[in-house]
């Protein structure tokens, strides 16, 4: 298979978009490819995703309290600073700030939308049915989405960052997270929605 050049853009202020394109960007880097990330989540400055999606991806991460024109402006110049092979989008159909509607028809790789849930009044209001039609195939990952029945649409099972294969025999694990190797009380992990407040919450307990 052909080495390619992938782009992800995953824009939005939680997990969801960073953990999805992350997925992506891990198994197309295991393939051979050349991976560029794309994202905004105020999680991402403090995340070894360069290590953890492996050799050939390259992560941008915009700081996440840009205003909407510098927000455009870059997602401006990432997308026409060279061409790619794939533009995979994880965030709303017209972009995090409406900025891919004018910028997607000067894309001419496929285009490709990771389509999830979303406000009815929003598909409503920005005729996000359009906006869908610009791309070449919609991906649903695991929930059920306005149009999942597009027919370009391909539903999918939920998406992992790593696979059960992936995890850290227990010792190991128990080493890294600076437990003593007697200790045999259990480690309990608490999820959230990807929230930075909670972040507060967690360590607070």
């Amino acid at each position: 298979m052909r080495r390619q050049h992938w782009r992800l853009y995953a824009l939005g202020g939680g997990l969801g978009h960073l953990t999805r394109a992350s997925a992506l960007a891990r198994a197309g880097v295991a393939r051979g490819h050349a991976v560029e990330l794309l994202t905004n989540s105020p999680f991402a400055p403090g995340l070894p995703l360069e290590s953890l999606l492996g050799p050939g991806a390259v992560v941008h991460r915009l700081d996440a309290r840009l205003d909407k024109p510098a927000t455009v402006a870059a997602v401006t110049a990432w997308l026409t600073a060279a061409p790619c092979d794939v533009l995979v989008v994880d965030t709303f159909p017209r972009g995090l700030a409406g900025e891919l509607a004018a910028l997607l028809p000067t894309v001419r790789a496929p285009r490709v939308l990771v389509h999830r849930d979303l406000n009815p009044v929003y598909v409503e209001r920005f005729d996000v049915a359009r906006a869908v039609d610009a791309y070449e195939g919609l991906v649903v990952p695991g929930e059920d989405a306005p149009f999942a029945h597009h027919p370009r649409a391909v539903r999918t099972s939920p998406w992992l960052l790593l696979d059960a294969d992936a995890l850290l025999p227990r010792e190991e694990a128990r080493r890294r997270l600076g437990l003593d190797a007697g200790d045999r009380r259990p480690v309990v992990a608490v999820l959230g929605c990807g929230r930075p407040e909670e972040v507060v919450e967690a360590g607070a307990t």
